[in-house]
């Protein structure tokens, strides 16, 4: 995983907002959210392929 990637899934594992993340990064809140959706699908993705390999 992109180093971008981890933190920002840190950050938001910490509890912070789509809203917060994407404020502090310049971006909107719906990009973010829809950065979150793909680390998350990468996440589950890399488990299975682990699991089943």
């Amino acid at each position: 995983m992109p180093p971008l990637n981890r933190g920002i899934l840190i950050v938001y594992l910490d509890g912070n907002s789509h809203a917060q993340i994407a404020e502090a990064m310049g971006i909107s809140a719906s990009n973010m959210g829809t950065k979150i959706g793909r680390i998350k699908k990468q996440l589950k993705q890399s488990f299975k392929n682990y699991n089943h390999g």
